[in-house]
């Protein structure tokens, strides 16, 4: 049994009496920060690796690529034209209304997706089904699947089923995470980034009292940023 002290002013404490287990996990799960998936940046290894599968799968190679959805932005402002492909991690809270959007205005697409909800139906959007679960920076856990229009409808395939694509997914998120330098200027890291670094070795930083929170894309820093010294980086060894 644990007893929960609540003060309330100008009258005697209120003792709880809460029995551990169900109910005292629910009375503590008040009090957390909820993940949403409208918080899930992707991390840049495994963007990466999406990105790099659709360029080969779909020749885009002559295509600017886009990553139109960023906190405050508004996605429908943003510039698209044919030579032009949006490859990004939507809110997905809004994710059908996006979908439906780009189909209208007609503009190429390949967005992460939720994989238990992903059809939307009375639409001509296609589908790219993988076996994987994603670890976004906010440590939120997601089975994700994607969502596109960059199949030829003369090909008759609206669905593509890829071990391919889940297996470099999956690699990706085992393999050490080095700084993207699009996400962060050299020498930012927040606490989530750092930790990385404790799988692979023992390090003393000197760090900085110098904190950004929103990184190159305008997005927020899950945690913030912290400024490392060059001897810090040269430590780390984390720039090529």
């Amino acid at each position: 049994m644990t007893k929960i002290i609540q003060y309330r002013l100008f009258d005697e404490p209120k003792i709880t009496t809460v029995e551990r287990g169900t109910d005292y996990d629910k009375f503590c799960k008040k009090f957390e920060t909820r993940k949403t998936t409208d918080d899930c940046y992707t991390p840049p290894a495994v963007y990466d690796a999406v990105k790099k599968w659709v360029v080969d799968r779909f020749k885009l190679q002559d295509f600017k690529i886009l990553r139109p959805f960023k906190p405050g932005g508004d996605y429908l402002t943003e510039t698209y034209t044919a030579d032009t492909v949006v490859i990004d991690n939507p809110p997905f809270s809004i994710y059908r209304q996006i979908i439906r959007n780009y189909l209208r205005i007609n503009v190429k697409f390949f967005l992460f997706a939720p994989a238990l909800t992903l059809f939307v139906p009375d639409t001509t959007c296609q589908y790219v089904i993988i076996n994987s679960v994603i670890r976004y920076e906010n440590g939120a856990k997601v089975r994700t699947s994607f969502a596109t229009n960059l199949i030829p409808p003369e090909s008759g395939i609206n669905i593509i089923v890829s071990k391919d694509l889940s297996d470099k997914i999956k690699k990706a998120q085992k393999q050490p995470q080095k700084v993207a330098k699009t996400q962060l200027p050299r020498g930012w890291f927040n606490s989530a980034q750092l930790l990385k670094f404790a799988g692979i070795g023992n390090y003393e930083l000197e760090g900085s009292c110098e904190f950004r929170n929103e990184n190159n894309y305008g997005r927020r820093i899950f945690g913030s940023a912290m400024k490392l010294t060059e001897n810090d980086i040269i430590k780390l060894d984390c720039y090529e």
